[in-house]
């Protein structure tokens, strides 16, 4: 698997700015990211071992991700994690991974609040876990789900208002 990754070609010129208008700065998390067919592909991982790509199309298409076949479902964004630190930041999907990554390496990213928690639970035993939920109504299962670890949330009613929504982490970073 990290060998098909390193053939991988570098982003294309669209696919950076795509992420720049995200508010993500391509060189602090190029080694993160490959193209693959012509999609922002990053590593997933079960139990800390790279398994597979997936990849956020950059186009308007109703399927946004595509993905190397043959996995489980149960799976991170991961990269490198910084062994000194005691504590993950735990975000959903590979935008909002890229986010904070960018400027914290101890971050992973969620395929989705439904096929997560095995990991996060792994974690737990190494790290304190704060978890960033998207404010998209599914937080409240994932809360029950994690109810056998200890851990903290980003509550974003701290910068919500009557005018503006925050779905996610880069709605967050992008205000």
């Amino acid at each position: 698997v990290q060998r098909i990754r390193e053939n991988l070609p570098a982003l294309a010129k669209e696919q950076i700015e795509y992420l720049e208008k995200r508010g993500i700065a391509y060189e602090k998390i190029d080694k993160y990211v490959k193209n693959y067919q012509w999609s922002i592909g990053c590593m997933i991982y079960v139990n800390r071992t790279p398994v597979w790509i997936n990849a956020r199309k950059i186009d308007d298409s109703k399927v946004r991700f595509t993905a190397l076949k043959g996995y489980d479902t149960n799976w991170l964004y991961y990269g490198w994690l910084d062994k000194k630190k005691d504590y993950v930041i735990v975000v959903e999907w590979l935008i909002d991974f890229l986010t904070i990554k960018q400027y914290e390496e101890n971050v992973v990213g969620l395929k989705s609040l439904q096929s997560w928690y095995d990991e996060v639970i792994k974690l737990a035993k190494d790290y304190k876990i704060r978890v960033v939920f998207d404010n998209d109504g599914k937080q409240e299962e994932a809360k029950k789900r994690l109810q056998s670890i200890k851990y903290s949330f980003f509550d974003r009613d701290i910068v919500e208002q009557v005018w503006y929504t925050c779905k996610d982490v880069n709605d967050v970073h992008e205000y």
